[in-house]
């Protein structure tokens, strides 16, 4: 009883979680990256997304070249949310990263992914620096830490 009483009051309504939805998007950058006359979308991630691509890297930890590729693919799986304007999960049917990586990465050449996963780090990297502390910033925080 006490249990169905915690998980209706854990429960958060559709409105609730759509206004989630949107305070969890602020931020986030997109980038149009056209590609041979094709358009690929990307956004930066959430953080959930990326903490998903570095467990996925995770599992080949042997330091072997596959880290860097499940990383990449995983990554752009998450990243590329429509095609010359279409959704993804309208042109593979359905949105899941296995999907994604199979029927799309999987059958693209491997220097066109390196292409648009290098365009999806200058667009992280541009969102980092617009949110992150500059680095001599970072050089104040510290120094007064050590102050205190």
């Amino acid at each position: 009883m006490r249990r169905q009483a915690i998980a209706s009051s854990t429960r958060v309504s559709s409105d609730a979680r759509d206004r989630l939805n949107y305070l969890a998007g602020i931020g986030r950058q997109t980038e149009d990256v056209p590609v041979d006359g094709t358009i690929y979308s990307l956004r930066t991630l959430k953080g959930k997304e990326g903490r998903l691509a570095l467990k996925a890297a995770g599992k080949f930890v042997d330091g072997t070249p596959e880290n860097y590729y499940t990383l990449r693919d995983y990554t752009l799986a998450q990243a590329i949310y429509a095609i010359d304007g279409v959704d993804i999960e309208m042109i593979i049917g359905d949105d899941s990263i296995e999907l994604v990586i199979e029927h799309l990465l999987g059958e693209m050449d491997d220097v066109v992914i390196d292409f648009i996963y290098s365009k999806f780090l200058a667009l992280h990297n541009k969102q980092k620096s617009r949110f992150g502390l500059a680095p001599e910033r970072l050089k104040e925080v510290a120094e007064d830490v050590k102050k205190s």
